[in-house]
């Protein structure tokens, strides 16, 4: 429990409740020594798999760990090692094998290397066998997010089925967490009429919360009273 309390904690821009359960099971899975590699978070568009795999990426950054970001797009999704660019420099001229062993032999240097993965349905075939690769040999701990309903590479379905990684779901906010992060967001007490409203207008995204709340404040939509 110390140890989510001090992910909240630390974790940058908005407070994140609610989901002491989720993080635990991830904290567990990408702990060393532990059954798996690391954590997979699986969810529908905006329930808050990104901001989930920042917190953990954050908190294991602050243990000593050195954290690399690779982000899956609709556009990279094409280019050869596209979603590693920021993370290494390979000879593009190369053939894919050697594009591959010198990317990996990169990322193998490094020490006590955490891989976030966000929207890894978008990763192009040679990203997505890297990121394979580097869970299969214990090069790194993986933090995965994966959006419901589209297709995955098959080298992203292979860490869930070879169970490399610890299959989480996580679900749209239920009424009670709604109301759970709006106290946080707003602070005191707020009123079950409110909370019905935020509720029923996000349809349970913390995405869309943020939004509505942050627009609610701005404006003066939203205001404190006794």
């Amino acid at each position: 429990m110390g140890e989510v309390r001090r992910l909240v904690q630390t974790a940058s821009g908005w407070p994140i409740v609610a989901r002491d359960n989720e993080l635990r099971q991830a904290l567990g899975a990408l702990r060393g020594g532990a059954e798996f590699d690391g954590v997979a978070l699986v969810g529908d568009s905006g329930v808050g798999k990104s901001t989930l795999a920042r917190a953990l990426a954050d908190t294991l950054e602050s243990g000593g760990a050195t954290v690399r970001y690779v982000l899956g797009t609709q556009t990279g999704s094409t280019v050869p090692l596209g979603a590693f660019f920021r993370s290494v420099t390979v000879e593009a001229a190369q053939e894919p094998a050697a594009m591959l062993a010198s990317a990996h032999k990169t990322l193998e240097r490094e020490e006590n290397l955490v891989v976030v993965v966000d929207d890894a349905q978008l990763l192009d075939p040679l990203s997505a066998m890297l990121v394979h690769q580097l869970a299969a040999g214990g090069s790194a701990r993986l933090i995965v997010t994966i959006r419901s309903g589209e297709p995955v590479p098959d080298a992203v379905t292979a860490l869930l089925k070879e169970r490399l990684l610890l299959s989480l779901r996580i679900e749209a906010f239920s009424r009670e967490q709604t109301g759970a992060l709006a106290r946080a967001v707003l602070g005191g007490v707020v009123n079950t009429r409110l909370i019905n409203e935020l509720h029923g207008r996000t349809g349970g995204s913390p995405l869309l919360l943020r939004g509505v709340l942050s627009a609610g404040r701005e404006s003066g939509v939203l205001v404190r009273t006794e």
